[in-house]
């Protein structure tokens, strides 16, 4: 009986701990980024809008070989500590005791070589953490390619700028899509938080179908497009039954 109160007990008394070094809680997550593929270069504009509250320190996961290249809270710079994939901003108290808005502008290289022999098909990334070229880009859950807090942000869109004939998909809801001169541009949407998220780019044609009010898309390419028709009908054919259920 004893252990069994004492348990709860010191959870109670943790949590405010775990809180705490959690930070702050990120409102939205407002992440634009743009692809080249030709240097395997990402660079990356992330805006972070957190809740009001206290909280002396913003704590995010970034690419090892990234570059910050400037910080600013509210407006004014901030000196981050950057190491060991880690980035802690400091946070000054806000005077009106609102919303703050932290602002990252990065860099990064994802140049990973691609196996000569694809030995596991059965692992879809086939063990690359990241990887931007001209063949293709694909950052896991784990290259860390964008400022990610400790706790996921309540509302997360992506932008996606990239060469003109490269096509963005990513997790969330798809906003806009588009071409304009030599580039490309996708929007999507993530309404609930989520832990990490990965993307994938390249030279896809896109096919589109409604199930029933709800869009659904393939990312195909050239070489297995013609499989687009049937992977759209099997989709809108579960999502049917498993309305139903």
């Amino acid at each position: 009986m004893k252990a069994a109160t004492f348990f709860p007990c010191v959870l109670l008394l943790l949590l405010p701990l775990v809180a705490q070094a959690a930070g702050p809680v990120v409102g939205a997550h407002d992440l634009t980024i743009t692809l080249d593929p030709a240097r395997h270069r990402l660079s990356g504009v992330s805006v972070l809008t957190l809740n009001a509250g206290d909280g002396e320190r913003l704590s995010l996961r970034l690419a090892r070989r990234a570059t910050v290249e400037a910080v600013t809270c509210d407006g004014a710079p901030a000196s981050p500590a950057f190491g060991a994939g880690h980035l802690e901003i400091p946070l000054p108290h806000p005077s009106h005791g609102g919303t703050r808005r932290v602002e990252i502008r990065y860099s990064c290289l994802f140049d990973e070589p691609l196996p000569q022999r694809f030995l596991n098909s059965e692992e879809p990334s086939y063990g690359i953490s990241g990887i931007i070229s001209p063949e293709g880009t694909f950052l896991g859950t784990d290259a860390d390619w964008y400022p990610r807090p400790a706790i996921p942000a309540e509302r997360f869109t992506i932008t996606v700028d990239a060469p003109a004939g490269t096509e963005a998909v990513t997790a969330g809801k798809r906003l806009k899509r588009g071409t304009a001169g030599p580039r490309s541009r996708s929007v999507w949407e993530i309404r609930q938080p989520l832990g990490s998220v990965s993307l994938a780019a390249g030279n896809y044609r896109v096919r589109e179908r409604s199930a029933d009010g709800i869009p659904v898309y393939t990312y195909f390419t050239a070489q297995n497009d013609s499989l687009a028709e049937r992977y759209l009908a099997a989709t809108v054919k579960y999502l049917r039954a498993y309305r139903k259920l």
